[in-house]
């Protein structure tokens, strides 16, 4: 298993875990339960880390690069008056329009 990125928190390991559980892509999520000692481990130790099989980390990395430029088709959605969304969202935050 090799370490392919670090989250910046527990949802956002998790939305990046949910992409890679879509695409078949077998993978671990580490350290979701030491964001509680952020401040008492170093940063890098205490931030949930995305590890697959190395022969998948490649197609693993492209999602997730896909995903943060807000490119992956199904996954993120755009409101009508332009806000680009997270799936989560079901209305846009800046006017209020439900998602469809």
């Amino acid at each position: 298993m090799v370490k392919i990125y670090t989250a910046k928190n527990i949802q956002h390991a998790r939305l990046l875990s949910d992409l890679l559980h879509a695409n078949a892509i077998n993978h671990i999520v580490k350290n979701l339960d030491l964001q509680m000692a952020l401040g008492e481990l170093p940063l890098g130790d205490s931030l949930p880390s995305i590890w697959t099989p190395e022969e998948e980390a490649k197609k693993a990395i492209l999602l997730i690069e896909k995903l943060e430029e807000k490119k992956v088709e199904g996954l993120v959605w755009q409101c009508r008056c332009g806000e680009v969304l997270e799936p989560q969202f079901g209305a846009c935050w800046k006017c209020g329009m439900e998602r469809k």
